[in-house]
């Protein structure tokens, strides 16, 4: 998988991705090898993806999430602020 550089915008974006990824991967008591193994990217590219440096790609969510025995949808943060109580 080639190394996508992140547009400024999107770096905050990248960043609360990858610590919600982290989260979900350690609630699941999984380490990044495991994780990378079941969803076919490397460790260092999931490591990059936890630290915000690299964009996942749409055509890898799917897997992650599967590796994470979470719904895509679960990956992405929710911003508090924003939701209706």
């Amino acid at each position: 998988m080639k190394a996508e550089t992140p547009a400024a915008g999107n770096r905050s974006s990248l960043v609360e991705f990858g610590r919600r990824v982290r989260e979900l991967r350690e609630q699941a008591g999984l380490t990044q090898a495991e994780v990378a193994a079941a969803s076919g990217i490397t460790r260092a590219a999931l490591s990059t993806i936890e630290a915000g440096k690299r964009d996942l790609g749409v055509s890898r969510l799917a897997g992650l999430a599967a590796a994470l025995g979470i719904e895509p949808g679960e990956l992405f943060p929710v911003d508090e602020s924003t939701t209706e109580h």
